[in-house]
């Protein structure tokens, strides 16, 4: 297998690199699972079914880390409730998070990073309608759920 460092993409040359004080609250931490909040809109929307599909094709090396909001000394987990629980599932006690200390989960109204490709989106809705029986996309909108940051 051929390889190369990362750090040497001539891309990066362009960038000046800087320090983000944001860093100092953020840290990996293996949090115990029965530590783990997740809101009220999280709970309500938990699915068991997706859990089992994690579960079918469960590796831990293509488990993704877990994101959780530190607020007060309680570990709201804002992103991967249903990996954190297959790998609970699979015997893990403690799950791998990346961990935010703040006040509130108001970052999270901050426009996401990741991207999707025209097809994945039009996968997923198609996926979506199907499991929700959606048939328009204002059916769609009526099924979205607001997401509660109030903790």
């Amino acid at each position: 297998m051929d390889t190369k460092l990362q750090i040497d993409r001539p891309e990066l040359s362009s960038f000046e690199r800087v320090w983000d004080e944001r860093w100092l609250k953020f840290s990996w931490q293996d949090i115990p699972f029965n530590k783990l909040w997740v809101t009220e809109s999280q709970w309500e929307t938990f699915d068991i079914n997706h859990v089992m599909e994690i579960c079918e094709n469960f590796h831990p090396a293509i488990m993704r880390a877990c994101s959780v909001a530190d607020i007060n000394g309680k570990f709201y987990l804002w992103e991967g409730q249903h990996t954190a629980t297959a790998a609970y599932i699979f015997g893990l006690d403690r799950i791998h998070c990346g961990v935010y200390r703040c006040e509130d989960m108001k970052f999270k109204d901050i426009p996401s990073i990741e991207k999707f490709t025209d097809s994945q989106i039009s996968s997923l809705l198609e996926m979506f309608m199907k499991s929700t029986g959606a048939k328009t996309l204002e059916d769609v909108k009526k099924l979205i759920k607001v997401p509660d940051y109030d903790v």
